[in-house]
């Protein structure tokens, strides 16, 4: 509930009582949108205490987890859940109650939270519950956001060259557009909020076949051409 107040002094100077007036407007019947998270994990009552704590970064796997028990943010979600559950304030205990509710547990939190619908980021992460299940499971509208990050992933491994590929992520964003409500970027991860713009989208040049490349040197092992991976989180 919110309280709105409107004061009004006619007459500055002069011993007139200001007009006050409190009215309470009441948010509480609005359904809720949900307009950024995640897909569920794809088994989530399958979590062991050290995936639950890696939930709370976005380090690499077991990189924080000595950390994270002391942040605000995971202190506050756990006695949050032991309130909701009514178990001890501890992760395990948490997990344990999660597991012993069931999935129907948190289609009731959505129900009574007037959550309407998610829009659904499905580039993060990659091995999670498909929206279709999460359908079914959560019973609200489940929209679903593209990363264009993960378009263009997809066409790595056919190692276009790069007219070919420009052409095919443009296609692949086409195609997807119809099935979702949003497009999003993670372009300032990367490079922070001043994004820089290409001078011409146009393919540079296609340059002349290389040879293969030569054999390693005595002085390094390394091939003489590198290879590279990359994920978007």
């Amino acid at each position: 509930m919110v309280s709105s107040r409107r004061s009004s002094a006619c007459g500055r100077g002069r011993n007139l009582p200001s007009l006050s007036t409190e009215r309470p407007v009441v948010l509480s019947g609005l359904p809720i949108v949900d307009g950024h998270c995640h897909p569920l994990r794809r088994d989530p009552a399958d979590l062991s205490l050290e995936a639950f704590l890696d939930l709370f970064t976005e380090g690499r796997a077991g990189a924080m987890r000595e950390h994270v028990r002391h942040t605000g943010y995971y202190r506050r979600t756990v006695r949050a859940l032991a309130q909701r559950l009514g178990v001890a304030p501890t992760a395990e205990a948490v997990l344990e109650a999660g597991r012993r509710v069931g999935a129907d547990a948190a289609r009731a939190q959505l129900d009574e939270a007037g959550i309407e619908a998610l829009l659904v980021d499905t580039g993060y992460p990659p091995d999670a519950m498909p929206l279709a299940e999460m359908r079914q499971r959560l019973g609200c509208a489940v929209h679903e956001v593209v990363r264009i990050e993960t378009c263009a992933e997809r066409l790595l491994p056919r190692r276009l060259p790069y007219g070919d590929f420009v052409e095919e992520f443009r296609r692949s964003l086409l195609a997807a557009a119809p099935g979702c409500v949003a497009f999003k970027t993670i372009v300032a991860y990367r490079s922070g909020l001043d994004v820089a713009r290409g001078a011409s989208t146009r393919a540079p040049p296609r340059t002349r076949e290389r040879s293969p490349p030569s054999p390693p040197t005595a002085a390094s092992d390394s091939p003489t051409s590198p290879s590279s991976t990359g994920s978007s989180r």
